[in-house]
């Protein structure tokens, strides 16, 4: 369903700036629903709001960054999840991969179930009290840092991997990358730069798992990434309660300090008054940095 409305020339605030609106572009769930609607400005960035709420969701000021093209039909699935159909499939417009109506489906019916379960135990919940791992855990990793650019993908995953190694699975990592209990990261980080960001771009929820199940291939462990692209609590609160760190991506856009960013997260606060927290390495050299759980969106772990 390809909708594109010319419009008179107008004006939009974005930044303190006024920015020329050259046409307005209407995007679709999956199921072909409206869902939101990109404001294109002359020279083709772009700001997505939310539809009927119009709530702006994202937007990008630099030049010829609007993500889809013309002629095709257009989905969106939150920041930085854009589709276009290719066949039976829905291709994502950054990573290039081809995922399938049913994988989406099944996404969207495990977080509705999680939903519904947390939902029938809200009478257990654990208000106004961390929970999950031990913060001094990660202590040993607080001088693991992306050392520059947008390598923070990468890094958050050298945190989640080395916690497994020791912690809950020794042979995660082959011994000649790091040892258990050893302060040495830099060969893992390297090789796994290989796999997940080897042209050092921003990453996003599915390269950041395809490349982690890249590495399990590559060493022949009985591994696979899991990624969730929408929202983060549900998958992350899953983990860190069987006492497993999740890789959580956050978001300039929803309110993140860190601009776009990737962080380990191992403990979570939920509130009485309904707020959330995590807990997190953030390998920016804080070990045990508290932000908002509502930064979150997208999800790599392990099961």
């Amino acid at each position: 369903m390809r909708r594109v409305q010319s419009i008179p020339t107008y004006f939009l605030t974005i930044e303190g700036e006024q920015q020329a609106v050259k046409k307005i572009v209407y995007l679709s769930d999956f199921y072909c629903q409206i869902n939101a609607l990109a404001i294109v400005f002359l020279n083709d960035s772009y700001a997505i709001f939310g539809v009927p709420s119009g709530q702006l969701i994202e937007y990008c000021l630099s030049e010829n960054s609007f993500p889809y093209s013309d002629n095709q039909e257009n989905y969106y699935g939150g920041p930085l999840n854009y589709f276009q159909k290719c066949e039976a499939d829905f291709q994502h417009l950054v990573t290039k991969e081809l995922i399938s109506l049913q994988t989406v489906e099944n996404e969207m019916t495990n977080q509705k179930s999680q939903s519904k379960t947390q939902t029938h135990h809200s009478e257990n919940k654990r208000y106004d009290e961390w929970v999950g791992i031990p913060e001094n855990r990660f202590f040993a990793y607080r001088n693991w840092r992306t050392p520059s650019g947008y390598l923070c993908g990468t890094y958050a995953s050298t945190v989640l991997l080395a916690y497994y190694q020791d912690y809950l699975d020794e042979a995660i990592i082959p011994s000649r990358l790091r040892e258990k209990n050893e302060n040495r990261y830099e060969d893992l980080a390297g090789y796994l730069r290989r796999f997940i960001q080897p042209h050092g771009l921003p990453t996003i929820p599915f390269q950041v798992g395809f490349g982690l199940s890249r590495y399990f291939d590559h060493f022949k462990l009985n591994y696979r990434a899991r990624t969730t692209v929408i929202g983060s609590w549900n998958r992350a609160i899953k983990r860190i309660q069987q006492g497993k760190p999740v890789a959580v991506g956050i978001l300039k856009i929803l309110g993140s300090t860190y601009g776009n960013h990737w962080v380990t997260a191992y403990a979570y606060l939920e509130k009485s008054d309904g707020t959330r927290y995590y807990k997190i390495h953030d390998n920016w050299g804080n070990y045990n940095k508290v932000i908002h759980a509502s930064w979150g969106n997208g999800t790599v772990s392990l099961p």
